[in-house]
């Protein structure tokens, strides 16, 4: 009897997390403030990287996305990315552009960006765009061992 109860009850539990992972994501699912490392770098390297990132030899029109020297540009120019002005930044533009001629990623990559992946975009440009290094290089902060360190690094946050 008891093994019964175990696996309808597990049927069940089974049934609800297929349900519930499977509900696709929606505009109004995106977080209040955009972190570049944990939302906007997996965007990039997913779709951007590849021409636009740390291999000199594939990189293409002398772009690259994987900097903030690259993404916001430096004292001697502008990046893709006007912080503040999504409608303004050149990355958006492309992005969001019906022109197949100039639109990123090209068509013939066959790699679109989600709505939810462009309204992230665009929040985080709206943020300010504040760029991340990679979180491997990112020195710890607090005392104590690793976990601590996290901790006090993120408010408790994940």
């Amino acid at each position: 009897m008891n093994f019964r109860i175990c696996v309808r009850l597990s049927a069940v539990l089974w049934t609800c997390m297929l349900l519930f992972s499977a509900a696709p994501a929606s505009a109004g699912d995106l977080p209040e403030v955009v972190e570049f490392n944990r939302d906007i770098r997996p965007i990039l390297s997913d779709n951007c990287f590849f021409c636009h990132g740390p291999d000199k030899n594939k990189r293409q029109a002398d772009l690259r996305l994987d900097t903030e020297a690259g993404l916001l540009g430096t004292a001697g120019g502008a990046g893709p990315v006007i912080p503040g002005q999504p409608d303004d930044s050149p990355l958006l533009q492309r992005i969001l552009t019906s022109d197949p001629e100039t639109h990123m990623p090209p068509p013939a990559t066959g790699k679109v960006l989600t709505d939810q992946q462009i309204q992230l975009l665009r929040r985080w440009i709206q943020q300010g765009g504040r760029y991340e290094g990679h979180w491997a290089f990112l020195p710890l902060c607090g005392s104590g061992g690793w976990l601590r360190s996290f901790a006090s690094c993120s408010g408790g946050k994940n």
